[in-house]
């Protein structure tokens, strides 16, 4: 009875795992599908008003893409927007290369600079948010966030609310690609692990928008009274996500959105930005943490029990082995060929130094994907852009400066 129930046990996890590699495989699979029959959609849909959107923007600090990101904002084929850049302070340097931007685009939408001021019961991002959504108007009929480290094209905009012109949804984001700008191991695993999350998405998005890219018609935006949802929040998108859901509220994630995002970080950055991810997921969508650690956890015990099989002379575990191998390279074979149909030639090349580990490096990504994920459990608070954030369930309960710290 033990030897059989010593062998049954891991058996019964490998085929677990198994299973696991084969639906992600049919996810990302299906994802390419889904991508086609939504853009099939918005190209048969009759054409309709283009209501007025307002811009949000948080910045802080200037990135090597601010300028092209800025010129690009004011730049959208959309006909009637208007662009709010928030900052913490005029003491910003990305201030004057935003004012700049604005001045050069005379004939571009109306634009300005809101200075929100040192945040004091939330995180400064939201901070920033708040205090451009303080001059909404009443022909705002699209509200709009987006994050200025992203690239842009010109028909973002039109593409990103097309649905909610259409009246097919009432909140609507798109997602990164993290585009590696050296080929070092950190930004590959970092390319890989996000770029894993995004195009495991069902024909809906799994209901969570993405700060970085996000739309809500003004409808909504009152009826959930979002200013209000924001104050004393640490996060927006996780927070919009689960009150809309709550509500019952149509979301969509625009698959063709997946917008190119440089990326470069050391090991220690990339834990940190992964650490502080999950952070927020595990306050503001305990389910969807659950999930990840579930998902990670089943790969490494999966394969922890195939090799075991295996080296206690159990043919099975190396077949289960293989196989799961051989179904993670066609997976990322499928993921590749989403790559080629998305993004730029420039972009592609970049992201040529992760199809090798794309392919064949699983098993050490996901278990760096656990770690990090599995790491934000015990945090109760979170250091961001030189603020630490010490959290109270969903609200920040202390906010303390990197200059407080550099003095304590």
């Amino acid at each position: 009875m033990n030897v059989f129930f010593n062998i049954s046990f891991p058996l019964a996890i490998a085929l677990l795992w198994l299973c696991q590699s084969l639906a992600c495989h049919q996810r990302v699979r299906a994802f390419r599908l889904q991508l086609e029959a939504q853009n099939e959609a918005i190209d048969l849909s009759p054409s309709q008003p283009q209501r007025r959107a307002m811009l949000v923007i948080p910045v802080k600090g200037i990135s090597d893409t601010l300028e092209q990101f800025g010129t690009t904002v004011l730049n959208q084929n959309y006909p009637e927007y208007r662009v709010l850049f928030t900052l913490e302070s005029e003491a910003d340097p990305a201030a004057p290369v935003l004012r700049q931007l604005i001045q050069e685009h005379p004939l571009g939408p109306s634009a300005e600079l809101v200075f929100a001021g040192m945040a004091t019961n939330c995180g400064q991002k939201v901070f920033n948010q708040l205090a451009a959504m303080e001059l909404v108007e009443a022909g705002d009929k699209l509200i709009v966030f987006a994050d200025a480290d992203i690239r842009l094209t010109k028909n973002w905009l039109t593409e990103l609310v097309e649905p909610l012109n259409a009246g097919a949804q009432d909140l609507v984001s798109g997602y990164r690609t993290l585009i590696p700008r050296l080929p070092s191991l950190a930004n590959i695993f970092g390319s890989i692990i996000n770029s894993s999350v995004s195009t495991l998405s069902g024909k809906k998005s799994g209901s969570l928008l993405w700060g970085g890219s996000m739309a809500i018609t003004r409808e909504t935006y009152d009826e959930l009274n979002v200013p209000k949802l924001f104050a004393h929040s640490l996060n927006d998108d996780l927070l919009l996500s689960s009150a809309a859901k709550r509500t019952g509220k149509r979301i969509e994630f625009q698959k063709s959105l997946l917008i190119p995002t440089d990326f470069d970080a050391g090991w220690t950055q990339l834990w940190e930005f992964g650490r502080r991810q999950y952070f927020q997921i595990k306050i503001y969508s305990p389910k969807h943490y659950a999930l990840v650690l579930f998902a990670t956890g089943l790969y490494f015990g999966g394969l922890s029990s195939a090799l075991t099989l295996g080296l206690t002379g159990h043919i099975t575990g190396w077949a289960i082995l293989v196989g799961v191998m051989a179904v993670d390279a066609s997976r990322a074979h499928h993921r590749i060929a989403l790559y080629r149909q998305w993004f730029e030639e420039a972009d592609f090349a970049a992201l040529r130094a992760t199809f090798f580990w794309e392919r064949f490096g699983t098993p050490i990504w996901m278990t760096l994907h656990g770690l990090i994920a599995l790491s934000a459990m015990p945090l109760r608070g979170i250091a961001w852009s030189g603020i630490y954030y010490r959290m109270n369930d969903t609200e920040v309960a202390e906010i303390v400066r990197k200059d407080k710290l550099d003095r304590g």
